[in-house]
């Protein structure tokens, strides 16, 4: 299980990228919006099939999914935040990047068309981020602990 404290809430894990450099938590929501979004168009445009198919995805639920349903948490905890139009859009398109990210490692297309409230209430539910990842895009993952789902059989 990939909780919260794996996630890197301490921020050396999850918020640390040697290229598009840490997500910087003090940065306006709309900046942090901009740089996920940035770097996953960049891993998109940019991916080849990972040796270690585990290892990549995680990386992308971590240094991605992590910091997207993130900043939508934290835009409706605490001082409520209303998002602007083109900042919803850009945090969907985000999230749905790194999904789409995510599946790619094991050799699945798909687009997920997920609203990031639900992203986030799946991460709530299940504090595990593989398993918001699969429950979102029908795909599992690939190593032994976990079993593929009914539709990809």
């Amino acid at each position: 299980m990939i909780g919260v404290a794996e996630a890197g809430r301490d921020g050396s894990t999850v918020d640390e990228d040697a290229e598009a450099g840490p997500v910087d938590r003090d940065a306006e929501p709309a900046d942090r919006i901009d740089r996920l979004l940035a770097r996953a168009r960049e891993e998109r445009r940019s991916f080849e099939p990972p040796d270690d198919p585990d290892e990549r995805a995680l990386t992308y639920l971590r240094e991605g999914l992590w910091p997207t349903i993130e900043t939508y948490v934290e835009g409706r905890t605490g001082e409520f935040r209303r998002f602007e139009r083109a900042e919803w859009d850009r945090l969907e398109t985000s999230l749905h990047a790194w999904l789409s990210l995510y599946a790619r490692c094991y050799g699945e297309r798909v687009d997920p068309d997920v609203p990031v409230r639900i992203a986030a209430e799946t991460f709530l539910d299940t504090y595990d981020l593989r398993a918001t990842a699969e429950l979102l895009t029908g795909v599992a993952a690939g190593d032994e602990g976990h079993e593929p789902t009914p539709e990809r059989q």
